[in-house]
């Protein structure tokens, strides 16, 4: 498998990237959130600026936003793991109302996957801005108050794991409807 996703026409994907070095590391959890969250926070600062540029976005522009992206699915790989009994480093979602499942195995510096989503999700996605803001940021701050929850007593019990893990995959696979949408078509803003 390459290191880049491919979309197909039939909903298949399959690829992968590089794990940033700063989120391979999940030892010291407080560091690694702050080093996540600096990374969530550029891609939207990013984004901003391509925007402010010309209004829209454009080849390399898109291609930046894609890695960046690509990165934030290896970092919640590796916090899905973190947060898993068994660490595993290969995980499935289970089947779903949604009509999408994948798997990612990981390594010790790139993920690599393979799934299948339904075309309906793209046309939901109104515009990045608004993905950003309104779909992945609240996501990724109740998984973070979540994990916080599930910690007050110093022990995670499985069904806090699982929970954990479902937020975790569905946000990965709201990474993956962005990712589809921006490769595939003339999204400008």
């Amino acid at each position: 498998m390459p290191l880049k996703i491919t979309f197909n026409t039939n909903g298949t994907w399959q690829g992968g990237a590089q794990i940033p070095p700063e989120l391979r590391d999940i030892s010291n959890l407080h560091e690694w959130i702050s080093s996540f969250l600096k990374k969530f926070k550029l891609l939207g600062k990013m984004y901003a600026q391509y925007f402010t540029n010309d209004g829209e976005l454009v080849g390399q522009e898109k291609a930046n936003l894609v890695i960046a992206l690509d990165e934030l699915i290896g970092g919640l790989a590796l916090l899905r793991k973190y947060v898993t009994k068994d660490t595993p480093n290969r995980f499935e979602t289970l089947d779903n109302k949604y009509g999408y499942w994948y798997e990612i195995k990981l390594d010790r510096a790139t993920w690599r996957g393979r799934g299948k989503m339904s075309n309906r999700y793209t046309f939901k996605i109104s515009s990045f801005a608004n993905w950003y803001s309104n779909t992945i940021m609240p996501k990724i701050q109740a998984t973070f108050r979540l994990y916080s929850r599930a910690m007050a007593d110093g022990v995670l019990t499985d069904d806090e794991s699982k929970s954990l893990c479902k937020f975790i995959e569905i946000i990965i696979f709201d990474i993956l409807v962005i990712e589809k949408v921006l490769i595939g078509t003339d999204m400008n803003h």
